[in-house]
């Protein structure tokens, strides 16, 4: 990891404002993955998806699309829509591209630390990097423009 300075370092701020554009991208995704269930769903039985194993499928559908999401932007590429926005990119701790199984893991250890709280850490801390980042061994850059 000796290629990464801390000049290439993004700051705590900007990886929320990133985080932000991520949320926004999301929620659109969501919107139109939940529509295609849901209207042809009530156009065919008449029923809705608000109660019972017909709302805990949905939520699962939606978890796995945001999953999906992540790890498929993660591991082709090195950044969401929202990071390439912000010019930030992930690097494994030799500066390559995460696998499958380091997205998953930066994923997990995002959610285990409660990314938001440990992002506002990684503006306060030494190191710059936020919990997740140094559990998971992937870490955030800025791109060059």
């Amino acid at each position: 990891m000796s290629q990464i300075t801390t000049d290439s370092i993004p700051s705590g701020l900007r990886r929320l404002f990133c985080a932000g554009y991520d949320v926004l991208l999301l929620a659109s995704l969501l919107f139109i993955a939940t529509a295609i269930i849901l209207i042809p769903y009530q156009s065919l039985t008449g029923n809705n998806l608000t109660s019972g194993v017909g709302r805990l499928t949905l939520q699962i559908y939606l978890l796995l699309i945001i999953v999906g999401y992540y790890l498929y932007f993660w591991s082709h590429g090195r950044q969401t829509l929202g990071m390439r926005a912000w010019r930030i990119q992930f690097v494994n701790q030799h500066g390559y591209h995460l696998t499958w199984s380091l997205a998953a893991w930066r994923l997990l250890w995002s959610l285990i630390t409660l990314a938001p709280i440990a992002l506002l850490w990684s503006s306060i801390s030494r190191s710059q990097y936020a919990w997740h980042d140094q559990l998971s061994r992937t870490y955030p850059i800025l791109v060059a423009k």
